[in-house]
């Protein structure tokens, strides 16, 4: 199959043995795009997160494969919850850290990873379905429009947990 357009995070035809690459056109979809390019640095970070936890888990286990199941997209989706719950100097170092330039660039991508959750039940569109949930320590609690916002846009929703009681 013809590419339309480079992707940045083609594979160029190789894989590890025993794994087919099927070379497929990059989108330029809005919907889809905010996944599917490269550039993209809150994704870019989250793909680092899960590189470090898996290459860590390998150099642990004297490269024995073992079961583990680590979504970049959660990483994602989590990063998104807290930069918009965040002000100040720590909004600005959770920028820096995730490549973002300003609080507008990092807006538009929250916005567009918030779209494909919310649009992605359409008949041509691929289904993208996770859970995810935040455990928050009840020495802090939410305000009821973070709350909405994480309903809405994130399908998540916070639960209060004590963490210094074992129970919880």
């Amino acid at each position: 199959m013809a590419r339309t357009k480079n992707c940045k995070r083609s594979t160029g035809g190789k894989a590890p043995q025993g794994i087919q690459v099927e070379k497929k056109p990059c989108t330029t979809h809005r919907r889809y795009s905010v996944i599917t390019e490269g550039g993209r640095p809150i994704m870019n970070f989250s793909l680092k997160v899960a590189n470090h936890v898996l290459q860590k888990s390998l150099t642990e286990n004297n490269n024995s494969p073992t079961n583990m199941v680590l979504s970049p997209l959660s990483i994602d989706a989590v990063l998104n919850i807290l930069a918009l719950g965040c002000h100040g100097p720590t909004l600005e170092q959770l920028l820096e850290l995730l490549g973002c330039n300003d609080v507008n660039e990092f807006n538009e991508m929250a916005s567009g990873l918030a779209d494909v959750l919310r649009e992605s039940k359409g008949d041509d569109a691929p289904e993208i379905s996770f859970a995810n949930i935040l455990w928050v320590d009840n020495k802090f609690p939410l305000k009821p429009p973070f709350r909405e916002v994480l309903r809405t846009e994130f399908q998540t929703e916070a639960w209060p947990v004590d963490f210094n009681n074992k129970k919880d």
